[in-house]
């Protein structure tokens, strides 16, 4: 069979169909009806089934994220669709997997062109017309009504109730989730001197000014690899307004916080490689009703910054130059902040 990913090949592919249950006669599925797309950690694959009528779908298959993952994405989307007008694509099915199959979900298909092309994107990731639809999408994860979210941190599941879809999280405070998220990350740093040398008085300063942080906040959803590569576009540049986008995509991880720590992550990810960050903020915090000297906001940077102290020997090659140069700066940005 011919591979149609990097990891999976057509009957790979047809075994992940054949659970989540949406395309008939799947066993006879033509390699030409997949498609791999993207260029992310998991495979993604556009889907053609050659029935008269039936519909391009997506498929995004766990190979690196998990089924707790894929899980939490699933949820947030379901309940974006219904309380907001935002482009998110419909879930068709769900299959969390098993140790022989990976977890899988099958999403409606949103035409399109992302406007950032990762992380490395650097200069769409700081242009000031995609980081202002950014803030606006950041305003709507930020509508849900106070009864349709129980909990904070990662989104356990999405319960149907006669008022919509009920969102609910792991965690019965966000003030402990954030401690724990940000520990985890702190007490396993990358394998680079600086970071280790810097972890300790992290968590030391997480631990003095954790009482500061709030137990209750308003829920909101928080996207924390939230960046211009999950907006889509008919030509890849940014409209005039989030009404011109066509989708809104790769929600795994979802979570469940306040939204200014969403907008305290999002603009560390937008704008840690410039010196001047006035350009970013100016136009992520346009659209919400607060500014970028908010309250806590260096506790909530601490807690996205510590992300990178963990991951990075996952995102970059440990001995690297690309390495060592995101561990110094991350180094740096925390010594900052703890100073």
């Amino acid at each position: 069979m011919p591979a149609v990913s990097a990891s999976l090949d057509v009957a790979d592919v047809r075994r992940v169909l054949a659970r989540l249950d949406v395309v008939d006669a799947v066993a006879a599925l033509p390699a030409d009806a997949l498609t791999a797309v993207g260029d992310g950690v998991n495979d993604v694959l556009v889907v053609d089934p050659p029935q008269a009528g039936a519909e391009r779908f997506a498929l995004k298959v766990g190979t690196f994220s998990t089924a707790a993952n894929l899980r939490a994405g699933v949820a947030a989307a379901r309940a974006l669709r219904a309380y907001t007008t935002l482009p998110v694509p419909d879930v068709l099915g769900f299959d969390a997997g098993d140790e022989d199959r990976p977890p899988a979900v099958a999403l409606t298909y949103c035409p399109g062109a992302p406007l950032a092309s990762g992380f490395d994107d650097t200069e769409n990731l700081a242009d000031p017309a995609r980081v202002s639809l950014l803030g606006a999408v950041v305003a709507a994860l930020d509508a849900l009504p106070a009864d349709a979210a129980t909990g904070y941190g990662t989104i356990q599941r999405v319960d149907a109730n006669d008022d919509g879809p009920h969102l609910a999280a792991d965690f019965d405070h966000f003030d402990e989730w954030l401690v724990d998220y940000t520990t985890r990350h702190f007490e396993n740093p990358s394998p680079h001197p600086a970071l280790e040398r810097v972890a300790p008085d992290a968590l030391a300063y997480l631990q003095a000014e954790r009482h500061r942080l709030p137990a209750n906040p308003s829920p909101s959803v928080v996207l924390t690899d939230l960046s211009p590569g999950n907006l889509l576009a008919p030509d890849g540049r940014p409209p005039a307004t989030v009404d011109g986008l066509t989708g809104v995509v790769d929600l795994e991880r979802a979570k469940l916080g306040p939204v200014r720590f969403t907008a305290a992550n999002l603009e560390y990810l937008l704008a840690r490689e410039l010196e001047d960050r006035t350009v970013v903020q100016d136009a992520l915090y346009d659209h919400l009703p607060f500014g970028p000297s908010f309250a806590l906001r260096k506790l909530y940077r601490l807690a996205a910054v510590s992300r990178a102290v963990s991951g990075l020997s996952t995102w970059e090659d440990p001995g690297s130059d690309a390495f060592d140069r995101r561990a110094s700066a991350v180094a740096r940005e925390l010594e900052a902040i703890v100073d």
